[in-house]
């Protein structure tokens, strides 16, 4: 009885510290006027530029390989998957239309199962999911035989 006393005080003492910062955080919104974060598009786009040179030269266009932080071998090093293999999307059981899930053109999906009969779309990868668990898995065997054939 007495720890779960302290378990709903320690909760009533989270609750209340998130409820404050989430006051704070949007009371800050509010008298600053900022608008909150724009969303971004997920089809790749230009980068944003640095600020406009002095007398109206253009800006430059921000450069990962000429950033301090990247590898001196960046430029050179050939990139193991295309910008598309890199975005996958998870999709609801059951999944929707192979159209639907085309048009957010990703190199793959997953769907949290090992599906036998995956959507089948133009350039779209499936990944099954193998749940493990101590010593099992699922799915069985069988099944997965049958998903990886």
């Amino acid at each position: 009885m007495k720890k779960r006393l302290i378990g709903m005080g320690l909760l009533a003492i989270g609750t209340v510290l998130v409820t404050s910062g989430l006051v704070a955080a949007w009371s800050t919104r509010i008298s600053t006027g900022a608008n909150p974060t724009p969303i971004e598009r997920l089809i790749p786009t230009a980068g944003p530029t640095v600020g406009a040179g002095k007398r109206g030269t253009p800006a430059s266009p921000i450069s990962i390989a000429s950033s301090p932080l990247a590898p001196a071998a960046s430029a050179s090093m050939p990139s193991l998957y295309s910008p598309r293999q890199r975005i996958g999307i998870g999709v609801p059981f059951p999944p929707p239309s192979a159209d639907v899930v085309s048009q957010l053109n990703p190199g793959w999906y997953l769907d949290w199962r090992a599906s036998e009969e995956p959507l089948e779309g133009e350039g779209i990868e499936y990944v099954p999911m193998i749940r493990l668990k101590g010593d099992s898995h699922s799915p069985d065997l069988p099944t997965l035989a049958r998903v990886a054939a």
